[in-house]
């Protein structure tokens, strides 16, 4: 199972609503209007500040915000928050090693 299997439905871009200073890109946003957050990041060791924008996203759309994803060079999936995971970039095509974040 990879991280689309994870949703509910097609996924497809959300409107942008986070301000322009945010580095924050593109919600996906569900068929139910359930947002997940996904940047990218060319890290190993991912930091809270490369979640700054999905903290942001977060705390913007409470509980429609439903997962906030770092993908980088990290080799495991690492919790960072309530919401927020760093995902190794081959999640993309293989399941994390590690439980589910969207409960």
């Amino acid at each position: 199972m990879g991280l689309r299997d994870e949703a509910d439905g097609a996924l497809s871009p959300a409107h942008r609503i986070e301000p322009s200073r945010s580095p924050y890109r593109r919600p996906l946003e569900a068929s139910n209007g359930d947002i997940v957050g996904i940047e990218v990041k060319a890290t190993s060791s991912p930091s809270s500040s490369d979640f700054k924008g999905l903290a942001f996203l977060s705390g913007r759309l409470g509980e429609r915000f439903r997962v906030g994803i770092v993908l980088c060079l990290a080799p495991t999936a690492v919790p960072m928050g309530p919401k927020l995971m760093a995902l190794p970039v081959n999640a993309l095509w293989q399941p994390p090693r590690a439980p589910s974040v969207l409960g």
